[in-house]
């Protein structure tokens, strides 16, 4: 579990592309929390919109205690081979949903950013 923005910085070192490797064209962020009966149909619909999903980058960072966590690494293992990466982890910052975003905020690469919440 991720305790602070230091780890988070220790634990997404491995996201930064070398120039061998295509850099993402779009980033897709999406602090969770708690949303195991909504991330399924927010999932499905972030998929199915989706063209050219080798471009794309999405992170997820999540502070449930519901679930929402796992429903997302499986979603991760199912789709990983479309998208060009995908970053699912967790925070456990007691409720800072600003943390959250603010790290989502600045793992953005790219030419276009969406930052997605519910």
């Amino acid at each position: 579990m991720v305790n602070s923005e230091e780890t988070l910085t220790e634990q997404a070192e491995d996201t930064y592309w070398t120039k061998s490797e295509q850099a993402p064209t779009i980033t897709i962020a999406m602090p969770t929390k708690n949303r195991v009966a909504l991330i399924d149909r927010t999932l499905e619909s972030v998929n199915s919109q989706l063209t050219l999903k080798r471009k794309i980058k999405i992170v997820f960072l999540d502070e449930s205690d519901d679930g929402t966590y796992e429903k997302l690494l499986e979603w991760k293992r199912q789709n990983e081979h479309e998208y060009l990466y995908i970053e699912v982890l967790r925070l456990d910052s007691k409720g800072y949903i600003s943390k959250a975003r603010n790290y989502c905020i600045s793992n953005m690469e790219g030419k276009r950013y969406f930052l997605l919440g519910f």
